[in-house]
């Protein structure tokens, strides 16, 4: 982010990030796609 362009250190929390948020959008796509399989 705009932080991590004024520090040294490398971006791990903007990946972190980018990493927590892929697995809430993989989890919640696989749970409705599991409510819906059920539920048919």
């Amino acid at each position: 982010g705009i932080r991590s362009a004024t520090e040294e250190e490398p971006p791990n929390d903007d990946l972190y990030l980018g990493v927590v948020l892929s697995a809430v959008v993989i989890i919640t796509g696989c749970f409705s796609y599991y409510q819906e399989a059920k539920s048919s």
